[in-house]
């Protein structure tokens, strides 16, 4: 895995498939080791080729996390509701989904499952990891299943609403 420390301004990595290497799968499965303090933001955007509308969204919303996405019908919203996780201490959160179904955990806790119908087209175009730092520190530690190999990376910081592009050798 690859761990990423974004300061108080934040931060954003983004990378781009290829057209012509762009995964298509019915199942995703994506793990996130994170700490912070941030009451509410993204942590993980990933988004489906141009002319589709899939996406997934790993968030943080009231200091709980949850998972939104889409597989081509309608947004379907899966939740951590017990436990906030805006702690400051370590936590891993397990996502999986196999067309509309999908299980998120975070550390042992119980799996929370969701079961919904619907259609799919899961090619994705590319992964946007968001630093969450406005108020304290953020880690990301991303583990998973693929390799990714990064050509270009580039983050964003925003700072009094003025946003600055640099591109990462």
């Amino acid at each position: 895995g690859a761990t990423y420390i974004f300061g108080k301004s934040g931060g954003l990595i983004l990378y781009t498939w290829p057209a012509n290497d762009r995964p298509s799968t019915r199942t995703d499965r994506l793990a996130v080791g994170f700490s912070t303090t941030v009451k509410d933001g993204i942590l993980v955007r990933i988004d489906s080729a141009p002319g589709l509308t899939d996406f997934l969204q790993l968030h943080i919303e009231q200091g709980k996390i949850g998972v939104v996405f889409n597989i081509g019908t309608v947004d379907i919203s899966i939740k951590e509701e017990s436990t906030p996780v805006n702690d400051g201490k370590y936590h891993v959160v397990r996502f999986t989904r196999n067309g509309g179904n999908a299980t998120l955990q975070v550390d042992g806790w119980p799996v929370n499952e969701h079961y919904p119908s619907g259609q799919s087209n899961s090619e994705y175009k590319g992964i946007f990891i968001y630093g969450l730092c406005r108020i304290g520190s953020f880690l990301l530690k991303l583990q998973g299943w693929t390799t990714i190999c990064f050509t270009e990376m580039r983050y964003t910081l925003t700072e009094n609403q003025n946003r600055k592009q640099k591109t990462l050798p």
